[in-house]
């Protein structure tokens, strides 16, 4: 029919946006360059894989997840911290993707119309196990009020946390927590009140050790066989990236 071709033309359209929104994150060429002072708290090992890569005596930092992730949890500086998640803001970030966020969402409104409801959250909602968009609202409407109240102390927690860093570190207090003070402080918040420190951690998790382990509970339990496909065979943001090939061991089916 006529709608179904029209529909068929969105969904296309959409998956086009949807693909080409991930790739703009993983070809993103910015670079900033900072010393390894200005890095203070990431590691020796962060440091080293950055220093004098394109300007002698300074790190080379990009706004994809590897090195992103690392500052905003662990860099003492918050100027650096600062920069980072600006330059992520900033107009120059990721190509186009707030325009194809805006064609996203128009597309989906016109699919969701096509469709039948009244917005694509209705439209996703009543293919998953809440059945409409009303059940989820409700449901984080009522845990909104009881979060409200532990949500502030939080917040005081890690702005207290923050204020004792700056007088430890004689820099000024904004009295206010930032975009890019939220993740650092509450990865000390996790060190030093609960014990708990990802990069001391990690020395007991080596990642391959950790990945050939969780894939084969996985194929044991759920029947499936993980072919790792070769280097090079397949797109991806970063070299370290793995891709694997997942079938049904009984069927041999092919599932993604």
């Amino acid at each position: 029919s006529e709608d179904g071709e029209i529909l068929k033309n969105f969904l296309e359209e959409d998956a086009a946006v949807c693909a080409e929104y991930g790739q703009n994150l993983g070809t993103d060429s910015t670079k900033l360059f900072f010393t390894p002072e200005e890095l203070k708290g990431c590691g020796d090992e962060f440091i080293q894989a950055r220093l004098d890569k394109d300007e002698k005596e300074k790190c080379t930092v990009t706004l994809k997840y590897p090195d992103i992730i690392p500052i905003g949890n662990n860099c003492e500086v918050a100027e650096t911290r600062q920069k980072v998640a600006e330059a992520r803001e900033g107009p120059g970030a990721y190509k186009n993707n707030l325009e194809l966020v805006a064609k996203g969402i128009t597309l989906r409104k016109k699919i969701a119309t096509l469709l039948g409801f009244p917005s694509w959250a209705e439209y996703i909602c009543a293919k998953r196990m809440s059945g409409s968009y009303k059940t989820v609202d409700d449901f984080l409407s009522s845990i909104q009020t009881q979060l409200t109240a532990t949500g502030k102390e939080d917040y005081n927690t890690l702005l207290k946390l923050k204020k004792e860093k700056c007088e430890e570190t004689k820099t000024s207090f904004d009295g206010k927590l930032n975009a890019w003070d939220t993740a650092f402080f509450n990865n000390l918040l996790l060190k030093t009140g609960y014990g708990v420190d990802a990069e001391a951690i990690k020395e007991y998790f080596p990642l391959d050790h950790v990945v050939e382990t969780t894939l084969s509970i996985y194929q044991e339990l759920l029947g499936l066989i993980f072919t790792e496909i070769p280097k090079g065979m397949f797109w991806s943001w970063h070299p370290e990236v793995r891709c694997f090939d997942v079938k049904d061991t009984k069927s041999y089916k092919h599932i993604g």
